[in-house]
């Protein structure tokens, strides 16, 4: 008989044991249910935010990529730019293009000649830039013209002053901006990580 009482839970016991499984146990699963929801809520709106980001981001490089591409067309029509190129004269090459990425209100500008060499004019680290193939009175090619309006560092202000995020503008793996405060470049986690 003592056997069959030890194995027999009390009433008592037995109140306990039900009011854990019907009452204690749900509640811990909605408990845990509730804070998958709330982490699982805020990482969508995380993503959310950093999409957005992303599309400005993206929206803001084509709309000076499409200004270097004006001035890129101003440049490489200019008849004195020609002439000079024509005559061959890399001093007046060089002092036309500095006047017209003045003009312009270009951050950096390369002419790159397929017999004459490379003229820069500007400064770098420049972003968005717009690439124009250069012809001569033949309609031969005769190098290349690449025009940048932007800096890197006034592009990551801008972006980080429109979508409030932190912005890290690099290229080959440099650092060229940031708005992080104390960022080394080879510490960020590259693209997609």
């Amino acid at each position: 008989m003592r056997v069959r009482e030890a194995l027999t839970p009390s009433f008592r016991n037995r109140l306990r044991l039900f009011f854990v499984v019907i009452v204690i146990v749900p509640m811990i699963a909605v408990a845990v249910v509730l804070f998958q929801l709330v982490v699982e809520s805020d990482r969508s709106q995380t993503d959310a935010r950093l999409s957005e980001a992303q599309r400005v981001a993206f929206a803001m490089y084509e709309e000076s990529r499409a200004r270097a591409g004006r001035a890129a067309g101003d440049i490489a029509g200019d008849q004195q730019l020609a002439d000079a190129l024509d005559a061959g004269r890399r001093p007046a090459i060089q002092g036309r293009l500095d006047q017209l990425a003045m003009e312009t209100r270009t951050r950096f500008v390369r002419l790159e000649l397929d017999d004459d060499g490379t003229f820069d004019s500007g400064r770098l680290p420049a972003v968005a830039p717009a690439r124009s193939p250069l012809v001569d009175a033949q309609n031969r090619p005769a190098g290349e013209l690449t025009v940048s309006t932007s800096s890197a560092e006034q592009y990551a202000e801008d972006v980080s002053r429109l979508t409030g995020a932190e912005v890290v503008v690099s290229s080959d793996g440099e650092t060229l901006a940031t708005t992080l405060p104390d960022a080394d470049g080879p510490s960020l986690p590259e693209r997609g990580e």
